[in-house]
C-alpha cells in the first residue's frame, strides 16, 4: 500500500513540474509581445515626429519666404521713394531748427532751478507753462503769480495740459473760468498725456480757439510736421535725455519736420517715460541737474550759431505759415510731394513691424 502511493507522487510530480514551466514560458512569451509591440509603437511614434518635424520645418521655410519676399517689396518702394524726395531738394525752412521746451508741471523748482539756468548768459531760453487744475500759478508747491508774469513779460509762452481723465470740454470750460478768475489769457495750445490724443477731439478744440494741439504719436499720427499749419495743428512731443550730440540733435529735429518739442518734468515715473524728464530736486537732483545744464548748454551754443531758434508754438506756427504763404506755385507742391512721401514712408514702415509681428511673434 506505501508503495502504491509513492508511485501515485511520483507520477504526477514530473506533470506538475511541466505545468509550470509551462506558464512560465508562456508569461515570457507574453512580456516580449509586449516589448515587441511597444518598439513598433515607439518607431511608429518616431517616424509621425521626424515626418512632423521635416513638414513643420518646410511650412516654417515657406512663411518665412513670405516674409521675406513681402519685406524686399516694401524696401524697395521704401528706397524708391527716399530717392524721389533726394530728387526735392531739401525744403528750405527746415534749415532753420525751431525748438519748445514743454514744462508739465509747475513746481517751484521751475522758477527756482529751471528758470535760473536758462537764463544765464546772454542767451534766454524761452518755454511753454503747462497749465491744468492741479498746477496753476499760486498753488501750494507751485509758482506764484508773480513767478509766473515775470516769465510771460520774457516771452514764455502758456498751453492747457490734459490727462485724459474726465470729459475733454469739461476739462476746456473748467479752465475758461479758473484762467480767468487768475487773469490768465487762455492758451491757443492744448498737449495731451501720452496715450491720451484723438483726431476726433481736433473740432471740439477749435470750436473753444484752440489751434495747436501737440500729442506723443497717438492714432498714427506722424510726429514729424511738414507742410502749411491748417486748422488743429499737430506737433508731436520728441523725447531726449540730453545725451546725443549738437550734429545729431540737429539733424533728428530736422528729420521730424524742423519743429521739435520737449516734454520736462521734475520726475521720472511711468508716466513721464516718453518724454525728458529732469529730476531738478528730491532724490537724484544732482544727476538730473547736471543733465538739464548739459542740455541747455547745448541748446545755447546751436543758438548763438545760428543753428537753431527756440519758439512758443504760436510764434513756430505762425513762422511756418508765413514761409509757406511766400512758396511759388511750384515750390508748393514739391513741399506737398515731400509731405506724402513722408506718409507713404510712415505707412511702408508701419506695415513692416505689422508684418513682423504677425510672422514671428512677440
Amino acid at each position: 500500500m506505501e508503495n502504491n502511493e509513492n508511485q501515485v507522487q511520483n507520477e504526477f510530480t514530473p506533470q506538475e513540474y511541466n505545468w509550470q514551466e509551462e506558464e512560465k514560458m508562456i508569461r515570457r512569451a507574453r512580456l516580449i509581445d509586449r516589448l515587441i509591440l511597444a518598439g513598433i509603437i515607439l518607431l511608429i511614434i518616431g517616424a509621425v515626429c521626424v515626418a512632423g518635424y521635416f513638414i513643420t520645418r518646410d511650412s516654417d521655410d515657406v512663411r518665412y519666404s513670405e516674409y521675406d519676399a513681402q519685406v524686399d517689396k516694401l524696401a524697395y518702394k521704401k528706397q524708391q521713394l527716399l530717392s524721389e524726395r533726394e530728387k526735392l531738394g531739401p525744403d528750405t525752412e527746415k534749415s532753420m531748427c525751431y525748438m519748445s521746451f514743454i514744462f508739465t508741471s509747475l513746481d517751484e523748482a521751475l522758477y527756482t532751478s529751471a528758470y535760473s539756468i536758462m537764463a544765464e548768459g546772454a542767451t534766454d531760453i524761452v518755454g511753454i507753462l503747462a497749465m491744468s487744475p492741479t498746477d496753476l500759478p499760486g498753488m501750494e508747491g507751485k509758482i506764484t503769480k508773480e513767478q509766473f508774469d515775470e516769465l510771460i513779460q520774457v516771452e514764455w509762452g502758456t498751453a492747457l495740459y490734459w490727462d485724459g481723465e474726465g470729459d475733454l470740454e469739461e476739462f476746456i470750460t473748467t479752465m475758461q473760468t479758473l484762467l480767468g478768475e487768475c487773469d490768465i489769457d487762455f492758451p491757443e495750445t492744448i498737449i495731451f498725456k501720452n496715450g491720451k490724443y484723438s483726431v476726433e477731439y481736433d473740432e471740439l478744440i477749435l470750436s473753444y480757439g484752440i489751434e495747436n494741439a501737440i500729442h506723443n504719436g497717438e492714432t498714427g499720427l506722424a510726429v514729424r510736421i511738414e507742410g502749411q499749419p491748417e486748422g488743429v495743428w499737430h506737433p508731436g512731443v520728441l523725447g531726449w535725455k540730453a545725451g546725443p550730440s549738437a550734429t545729431k540733435l540737429k539733424n533728428n529735429v530736422r528729420d521730424f519736420g524742423g519743429y521739435a518739442l520737449f516734454e520736462i518734468n521734475f520726475n521720472n515715473s511711468a508716466d513721464n517715460s516718453a518724454c525728458s524728464y529732469f529730476e531738478l530736486e528730491g532724490e537724484g537732483a544732482n544727476v538730473r541737474l547736471k543733465s538739464f545744464k548739459t542740455m541747455i548748454n547745448l541748446f545755447k551754443t546751436m543758438i548763438d550759431t545760428d543753428e537753431m531758434e527756440v519758439l512758443t508754438t504760436d510764434e513756430a506756427r505762425a513762422r511756418l505759415e508765413t514761409y509757406y504763404s511766400e512758396l511759388t506755385t511750384g515750390e508748393l507742391e514739391q513741399a506737398q510731394r515731400r509731405k506724402e512721401i513722408d506718409e507713404e514712408i510712415a505707412e511702408i514702415e508701419r506695415r513692416m513691424t505689422e508684418l513682423y509681428y504677425e510672422y514671428y511673434g512677440g
